[in-house]
């Protein structure tokens, strides 16, 4: 995804946080978010928001506030997190039980590649 506007650090350092929010948004079942209420669950001002998202051409219409979805989609592509990392964990000890009770897999988008030997590899490769 490419841009012709350059877009400030301080908005770049901020997007990792929109997206954040889109998808607790999402788990909370809310369909559409002002920018107050962006703006809220952030700590930041609403215009600072707007502003923000205004870097990306039209995400939003006034008074009718922000598709979660849409934007939760637009975030992902745009911070490139729709890859799936796989994972082996080998020899589970106290962490590998941990890291299976915590669901990891399903909640960072991580692929299991065998059962019961798991270990962590991050790789390209796999």
């Amino acid at each position: 995804m490419t841009f012709e506007k350059n877009i400030p650090n301080a908005t770049a350092k901020r997007l990792s946080l929109y997206y954040r929010i889109f998808k607790r948004f999402h788990r909370e079942n809310i369909d559409k978010a002002s920018s107050k209420q962006i703006a809220e669950a952030i700590g930041i001002d609403p215009a600072t928001v707007r502003r923000d998202f205004s870097y990306f051409g039209e995400l939003g219409r006034r008074g009718f506030g922000y598709d979660v979805n849409k934007l939760m989609t637009f975030f992902a592509e745009l911070l490139n997190d729709n890859a799936t990392t796989k994972v082996l964990l080998v020899g589970v000890g106290n962490v590998g039980r941990a890291l299976l009770h915590y669901r990891f897999q399903e909640r960072n988008r991580m692929q299991q590649l065998t059962k019961p030997y798991w270990h962590f590899v991050q790789s390209k490769e796999l």
